[in-house]
């Protein structure tokens, strides 16, 4: 779970100045998640926007296998994204979006086990509320 808020950590880090440098996000991203991650960076920044504040989590372990050759875990989450505003990078003025949007929302995180740290593989945000 550690490594999991540590890949949050460093996620809100890169949103803070809409891009890679200066973190360690691919360290805990791999594969889809850190496709999407640049993705949205990418489109952050050529939109002129970051992010500010925190995200707030709730994990919990679904499953893990450690017993395979490359130890997996699923984790269910409860993102809450309240305190998360997308703002103009110049400015600093929060960028309105649409009132129906989900701010909590259910994640589900398939992560593996590189070496000492377990990384993130991809995360799904589901349709539900939490």
């Amino acid at each position: 779970m550690a490594d999991y808020q540590r890949y949050w950590d460093e996620k809100e880090q890169a949103y803070a100045h809409a891009g890679l440098d200066g973190t360690e996000l691919n360290k805990y991203a791999v594969g889809t998640a850190l496709a999407a991650a640049t993705q949205d960076l990418k489109a952050m920044k050529s939109n002129g926007q970051v992010a500010q504040g925190r995200v707030t989590l709730s994990p919990e372990i679904r499953t893990m296998d450690l017993n395979r050759k490359v130890p997996s875990a699923s984790v269910r989450d409860c993102v809450d994204t309240t305190g998360w505003k997308l703002v103009d990078a110049s400015t600093s003025k929060e960028i309105k979006l649409p009132k129906e949007r989900l701010t909590r929302y259910v994640s589900i995180v398939k992560a593996e086990r590189w070496g000492d740290r377990w990384v993130v593989l991809s995360t799904t945000r589901e349709a539900d509320k939490c």
